[in-house]
C-alpha cells in the first residue's frame, strides 16, 4: 500500500532570546527530540560582560566621589576647630 501525505509535528514551538547576540553553542538541530530543561542554545555574552564591568567601574567611581564629598565638610570642620 502506498499513500501520499504530509507529516507534521504534534506541537511546534518558536524560541527567541529576549536579547540579540551571537550564538556560542547550538547543541540541537531542527527535528531533534529535546527534553524539558534541555539547553537549546547559548549566547556569546562577552560583550554584555564588558558592558557590565564598565557600568560597575562607573558606579564604583561615583561611590568614591560621594564618599569624598561626605568627608570634605568634616575635614573642613576639623580644620576650623583645630586652628
Amino acid at each position: 500500500m502506498n499513500a501520499a501525505g504530509e507529516i507534521s509535528p504534534a506541537e511546534q514551538v518558536s524560541v527567541r532570546p529576549e536579547i540579540n547576540g551571537r550564538l556560542e553553542e547550538l547543541p540541537v538541530d531542527i527535528g531533534d527530540h529535546v527534553r524539558k530543561d534541555a539547553l537549546l542554545f547559548k549566547l556569546d555574552d562577552k560583550e554584555l560582560q564588558q558592558q557590565r564591568a564598565s557600568a560597575r567601574r562607573r558606579w564604583s567611581g561615583r561611590g568614591r566621589a560621594r564618599q569624598g564629598e561626605a568627608r570634605r565638610p568634616n575635614a573642613r570642620r576639623n580644620c576650623w576647630m583645630e586652628t
